[in-house]
């Protein structure tokens, strides 16, 4: 166990989001080996993740979720692996399959949860499993005991958009404004810039796990922004949001002077860069809310089913979490410029939410009025203009 690895296989099987909340693991990975070849084996639907960090090397992409999962696909997976001649393999996942196909994989270094009866015996170095914290932090105890872990450790994950992308998001924002006949506003920095995704995965949809916010309560959301001076509206989405698009489209009222840049985004590197170039993002549970804490930007996110105290990053001032089950009445009916520290109050106060589990029991779709999610994101704006000087927006 003390030679230094030469490669080394990281597993994580999820959506772009889980990809995200890895990235610290794959941090104190290449800080404890930096010389290392680190390779990440993901879902193909994840494969761009590479795109967005250089703590990996390699991609290597198995569709897990597939249906039938035969006998010969995990023979598959065990050969795709073995092929690699890696010294050590660190694993999210936590099913005693999980262990047993590490140990097949020959792999002399395995590194997973102990999290069943097999992973003591099968797992070189089983590591514990808290699932009743934020996810980020929950993957980074795999590697507790690495030696570059612990100054490694980041309280979120972390990315950096590319010049080339911001420059070309820019170029597409100025375009789009040009079209609609405000070429001006690509120009003027003093404005600020709220950027809606409505959307969020395919996969979730399919599985019955309804995270969105109704059309109507996002147009309301538009038009509510629209009346505020020096602010702009942009709405995105990627190929699983067409549908949600297209409802909000046909919602706004007319005149509305939102920009849509759905079907203009083409990769994970540019959506961040479109992300990065805004001043704030508005979103419910779903990849773009992980990149927006991982780029740093002022978020308000909300949550319907899902349980944020394990998806969102605890007691960080920028990054906001509205769920009206956690308001509660005297919540609701705050006055304005206070709607952002009672739903950080509200969250921290609701001790159900800090179970293990992914799933908030219960809970529907986004159930929040227009009106608290419009107060939060001007609380947001304010922040922003305190924090870099420029003009502040103000409430009506």
């Amino acid at each position: 166990m003390t030679n230094t690895p030469a490669k080394i296989l990281t597993i994580n099987f999820g959506g772009i989001g889980d990809e995200v909340l890895f990235l610290p693991t794959l941090e104190g990975i290449r800080a404890s080996y930096p010389d290392a070849e680190i390779a990440l084996l993901v879902e193909p639907r994840s494969a761009g993740i590479g795109v967005i960090t250089d703590l990996i090397d390699e991609v290597v992409t198995f569709d897990i979720k597939k249906r039938p999962l035969l006998g010969s696909d995990l023979i598959e997976l065990i050969t795709l692996v073995r092929r690699g001649s890696y010294d050590m393999v660190v694993s999210s996942g936590s099913s005693p399959m999980v262990a047993g196909l590490l140990f097949l994989s020959g792999i002399p270094r395995r590194i997973g949860y102990n999290s069943n009866r097999l992973a003591p015996y099968l797992l070189t170095e089983p590591m514990p499993l808290n699932r009743s914290q934020y996810a980020a932090k929950m993957y980074h105890d795999l590697i507790a005991a690495l030696p570059g872990a612990a100054k490694a450790l980041p309280a979120i994950p972390r990315i950096k958009a590319g010049s080339q992308e911001k420059e070309s998001m820019e170029s597409l924002l100025a375009k789009l404004w040009s079209a609609a006949g405000d070429a001006g506003k690509a120009r003027n920095r003093q404005r600020k810039r709220i950027l809606i995704h409505p959307g969020t995965s395919q996969l979730a949809i399919l599985k019955g796990l309804n995270k969105t916010w109704s059309a109507e309560n996002w147009c309301k959301l538009v038009e509510l922004l629209e009346k505020e001076p020096g602010v702009d509206v942009i709405l995105a989405g990627g190929p699983d949001d067409k549908e949600a698009i297209e409802q909000i489209n046909a919602k706004l009222k007319p005149g509305s002077k939102v920009i849509s840049t759905y079907g203009h985004t083409r990769n994970l590197k540019e959506l961040v860069g479109l992300i990065d170039i805004c001043d704030l993002i508005i979103c419910v549970d779903s990849a773009p809310m992980h990149l927006a804490v991982a780029l740093n930007k002022p978020l308000v996110a909300l949550f319907g089913p899902t349980n944020e105290a394990v998806l969102m990053p605890p007691n960080v001032e920028h990054f906001v979490v509205l769920r009206k089950e956690t308001l509660g009445r005297e919540k609701l009916n705050a006055a304005p410029g206070q709607m952002e520290q009672a739903a950080q109050q509200a969250v921290a106060e609701s001790s159900s939410l800090r179970q293990a589990s992914f799933l908030y029991p219960g809970a529907p779709a986004v159930q929040l009025p227009a009106e608290i999610v419009f107060q939060s994101a001007l609380d947001q704006l304010r922040r922003v203009e305190h924090q870099d000087g420029s003009p502040a927006v103000h409430a009506d």
